[in-house]
């Protein structure tokens, strides 16, 4: 979807109607402001699991018991190389930040979160020529593993519930 220079991407399986609408109920979007010869590619922005499973990603409500592990990767429409300049944001903090980045990128971050805290994730990219692209927040809740009568950590430490 184009709004003069500035484009919404929507993640999609397929080309239907069913499609596009359930991206955009779903928040499976990003939105880039390009230049006329070429724009910043999200290749992904994901949460993961310690084996690198992709638990969700955009839009997306993930629990994790352990650490947060988020990975992304962005490159350019014309694969011409150039740097960025990018912040991961966590509930309006900045949780990492590079500047003067080479493209293509693949970056993988990994947080330990409060339990029970929902947070927020999202990404702000600002290339050399101005061109940006912000991501849709994924949200991640930490929590602890409840088995019988014991809450286990994921350090593996337990403590009974008795």
């Amino acid at each position: 979807v184009w709004f003069g220079n500035v484009k919404t991407v929507l993640l999609t399986e397929e080309k239907s109607r069913r499609a596009i609408l359930d991206a955009i109920r779903k928040g499976k979007m990003y939105a880039v402001r390009r230049s006329p010869e070429a724009e910043l590619v999200l290749d992904y922005f994901e949460v993961i699991d310690p084996a690198g499973q992709i638990l969700g990603g955009m839009g997306e409500e993930v629990t994790v018991s352990g650490a947060v592990r988020l990975r992304f990767g962005l490159s350019r429409s014309d694969d011409q190389a150039t740097s960025v300049h990018f912040r991961l944001i966590r509930n309006g903090e900045v949780v990492k930040e590079e500047e003067n980045t080479p493209l293509p990128l693949a970056i993988e971050v990994e947080e330990e979160l409060p339990f029970d805290q929902k947070s927020y994730y999202r990404l702000i990219v600002q290339e050399d020529r101005h061109d940006s692209l912000v991501t849709n927040p994924v949200f991640v809740t930490r929590k602890q593993i409840q088995e019988g009568n014991r809450i286990t950590t994921p350090a593996g430490s337990s403590e009974s519930l008795l």
